[in-house]
């Protein structure tokens, strides 16, 4: 064998020693990489501490905040072999009464407050990124926690109140001002301290699967302080409806005997949608006077200002309309028909201004266009000689209402400021 021979399968070997250790190290590698995936997969577990009123404090003797802070001990005292902390999700509410801007600060302090718990209580803690959320409770919320409650005679009207849209103020003031006040302890004893929490939710890895069960963790369900018995949260409860309408009629056309009604109903996001019809059939064939006309407009309205904030269908309002009416007047002399339609439309302002538990007063002033035909005519012998053909052009008002709004629907009523104390 010479030495070219001899180098040749000695090369050869070496390749098929390379080639083999290769193929061994990418089976290895491969191997790693699933072992890693696996190491790698996320769990989360929650806890949910409640504090005090208006406080930010973590204390331990609050409802069950005790087993809560156990269970993170029983998380982070592991070995770090076992657990591997990622990040940490921080939600921090208030219960619905009181300010809305105190609300979402003392939202803001309890998630800070338990942030702050738990780096100093567990440096790792420390080392991972945490995301905050600043969000008080909503009255919905309390509503869902009430819908079970048969103790509340007159829950119904309660939770309808609670799931419209009425401001924050108008809810806490209804609550306090039924039955004497009795029925806001009731619920700001029972529900309002389950609603005071901050809520941490944690990331993590098991980089090894322990030899006992991961301990679970289930969302832990307070107890009311109520010494009463509550129905389970489960039960579902139908809806009501949360119809906002009203019936009106403009008292300026009433007090110029043209009978008149109205019906405006609530769309909800503070626009309504409102028609009004007026119908007057007055006449004294001997004395020449006739007072007709009939016809209506629907209007559009936007709502806004404070006191459209605290409830639908009161407060300032501006909208756009279109109108169609005819007519006939005769006071003994010179008459007007206008017997062919005669159409408009425009712009409106107006306050609607609560007088009565269900009844406003509608003040409103529309200006804009209407056009139409009409003739003149003079009564001679008995017969009407028409004089002339005229045709309208109005810019300007046209139409007026100082309106007595009678509200429906169930919960459509007007509570006094401040309520029972």
């Amino acid at each position: 064998m010479n030495g070219f021979a001899f180098f040749y399968i000695l090369k050869s070997d070496v390749m098929k020693t390379i080639s083999t250790g290769l193929i061994m190290l990418f089976i290895l590698l491969l191997n790693s990489t699933r072992i890693v995936a696996q190491d790698r997969m996320v769990h989360s577990a929650r806890i949910k501490l409640h504090y005090a009123i208006n406080d930010s404090v973590v204390d331990s003797d609050i409802l069950q905040n005790k087993e809560a802070l156990q269970f993170v001990d029983s998380l982070f005292f592991q070995s770090d072999f076992v657990y591997n902390l990622d990040s940490v999700h921080i939600l921090g509410t208030a219960s619905p009464e009181g300010a809305v801007t105190f609300n979402k600060q003392l939202s803001e302090r309890r998630a800070i407050s338990l942030y702050n718990y738990l780096c100093n209580k567990y440096p790792m803690a420390s080392q991972v990124s945490f995301n905050y959320q600043f969000l008080p409770a909503t009255w919905q919320e309390l509503a869902t926690m009430m819908q079970a409650d048969t103790l509340l005679s007159n829950r119904g009207d309660i939770l309808n109140v609670l799931n419209s849209e009425y401001s924050h103020n108008y809810k806490q003031n209804y609550l306090r001002s039924i039955d004497n006040g009795n029925i806001y302890k009731y619920v700001a004893e029972t529900y309002l301290p389950l609603l005071r929490h901050s809520t941490a939710t944690l990331y993590y890895h098991v980089k090894e699967m322990p030899p006992f069960p991961m301990p679970s963790f289930a969302l832990i369900k307070a107890t009311p302080l109520s010494n009463k018995s509550l129905s389970s949260y489960s039960t579902p409860v139908a809806k009501s409806s949360k119809a906002y309408w009203a019936v009106k009629t403009n008292l300026l056309y009433d007090a110029a005997l043209v009978p008149n009604v109205g019906l405006e109903v609530y769309l909800g996001k503070d626009w309504s949608l409102a028609g009004n019809w007026m119908y007057a059939w007055w006449k004294n064939d001997n004395r020449h006077y006739y007072w007709r006309t009939y016809g209506g407009d629907v209007e559009l309205r936007k709502w806004f200002g404070q006191k459209a904030k605290q409830k639908p269908l009161q407060g300032h309002h501006i909208g756009i309309y279109a109108q169609m009416l005819t007519y006939d007047f005769e006071l003994g002399n010179r008459g007007y028909l206008g017997d062919d339609w005669h159409y408009g439309g425009g712009i409106s302002y107006g306050y609607s201004l609560p007088i009565a538990r269900r009844l406003n007063i509608d003040f409103s002033i529309a200006m804009g266009y209407l056009y139409g035909t009409y003739r003149e005519y003079l009564p001679e012998d008995n017969c009407y000689v028409w004089q002339s053909t005229n045709k309208l052009h109005w810019i300007g008002p046209t139409k007026a209402e100082v309106s007595l709004v009678w509200l429906l629907g169930r919960t459509n009523y007007n509570v006094k400021k401040g309520g029972a104390r």
